[in-house]
C-alpha cells in the first residue's frame, strides 16, 4: 500500500516537472518568437536553420558588394556624361574654327578651349569616396596633372582591374580605365596641340581635326559599355534580393513560432499544472499516521 502511494506521488511529481518544463519552453518560444532556441530542441531543424542563416548572411555580403558596385558605376557614368558633354562643346568649337573667317578670333577660341580642356581633366580625375575611379588599381594616384603655367600635362595611368565578388567564387569587373573609355591621353594631347596652334594664330590642319573626330566617336561608343555593365549589376541586385526573400521565407517557416498556437499551449499547460498542484496538495496532506492505520 505504501509503495503504491509513493509511486503515485513520484509519478505526479514527474508529471508536474514535465509540465513545468513544457510551460517554460512555451514561454521561451513566445518571448523569442522562435520555435528553435537551442540545437537540442530539434537537431535536424536547428542545422537547417543555421544553414539558412549562413546563406542569407553570405547573400547579404554579396548584396553589399553589388550595391557598392552600382554606386561606383553611377559615379563613373556621371563622370563620363560630363566628359562627353564637354567634349561635344569642344567639337562645336572646332567646327566654328574650321571657318577661315574666324581667324581673328583664334585667341578667344584658344582661351575657351583651355577652359574646356580643364573641365575634361576634372571629369577624368573624378574621385568617388576618395578614390580616383578611372585609374585602375592606382586609386590613390591622380591620372592627369596639368601645369597651366608650363602647359605641361603629366600622366600616371593604370590599367588594373577592380573586381567585386557577387557570388561564390564569381567576380565581376566594376571599373573602366582611361585607356578603355577615352583611348588614353591622345585626346588631351590633341586638344593641347590645337589650342597652341590657335594661340599662334594658326588654323589646325584638317587631319588634326579629323583625328579629333575619330577619337570623339570612339569615346561616345565606349560610353555605352558603362550603361551595359550597370544593367548587369542591377540584374544581379534583383536576383540576390529575390534569393534572400525566398530564403527568409523558408527560415521563417522553419524557426518562427505560431504565436496564436503557443498562447493556446500556454493556457493549456497552466491549467494542467494548476490541476496537478491541486491533486498533489490533497495527496501530500496524508500523514504517517494514515499509513499506520
Amino acid at each position: 500500500m505504501r509503495v503504491t502511494e509513493l509511486t503515485v506521488i513520484k509519478n505526479l511529481i514527474e508529471n508536474i516537472n514535465k509540465t513545468r518544463e513544457r510551460l517554460n519552453e512555451t514561454q521561451l518560444k513566445i518571448a523569442t518568437g522562435k520555435n528553435i532556441n537551442t540545437v537540442s530542441d530539434d537537431p535536424y531543424v536547428a542545422n537547417s536553420v543555421m544553414n539558412l542563416r549562413s546563406m542569407i548572411n553570405r547573400n547579404e555580403r554579396f548584396q553589399k558588394n553589388i550595391n557598392d558596385s552600382i554606386d561606383f558605376l553611377t559615379a563613373t557614368g556621371d563622370a563620363v556624361d560630363n566628359f562627353i558633354n564637354t567634349l561635344t562643346d569642344v567639337k562645336s568649337l572646332l567646327v566654328e574654327i574650321a571657318n577661315p573667317a574666324r581667324q581673328p578670333d583664334y585667341q578667344t577660341y584658344a582661351n575657351r578651349l583651355n577652359e574646356l580642356f580643364k573641365q575634361l581633366l576634372d571629369s577624368v580625375n573624378t574621385r568617388f569616396r576618395g578614390k580616383y575611379i578611372f585609374n585602375g588599381t592606382k586609386t590613390d594616384v591622380k591620372p592627369f596633372d596639368y601645369n597651366e603655367n608650363t602647359d605641361f600635362l603629366s600622366v600616371d595611368l593604370s590599367n588594373g582591374v577592380i573586381e567585386f565578388e557577387v557570388n561564390d567564387g564569381v567576380y565581376e569587373k566594376v571599373n573602366f580605365t582611361v585607356e578603355e573609355l577615352f583611348g588614353g591621353r591622345e585626346i588631351f594631347d590633341l586638344i593641347l596641340q590645337i589650342k597652341n596652334l590657335l594661340r599662334n594664330g594658326t588654323r589646325p590642319s584638317d587631319s588634326l581635326l579629323q583625328r579629333f573626330n575619330e577619337i570623339f566617336e570612339f569615346i561616345v561608343s565606349q560610353a555605352s559599355n558603362v550603361g551595359a555593365l550597370m544593367n548587369r549589376f542591377l540584374l544581379l541586385q534583383k536576383q540576390i534580393e529575390k534569393q534572400n526573400t525566398i530564403l527568409r521565407e523558408i527560415l521563417s517557416i522553419r524557426q518562427d513560432t505560431d504565436m496564436a498556437q503557443q498562447a493556446i499551449n500556454l493556457q493549456r499547460d497552466r491549467l494542467i499544472l494548476e490541476s496537478a498542484y491541486a491533486v498533489a496538495g490533497r495527496i501530500v496532506q496524508k500523514t504517517i499516521i494514515d499509513y499506520l492505520r
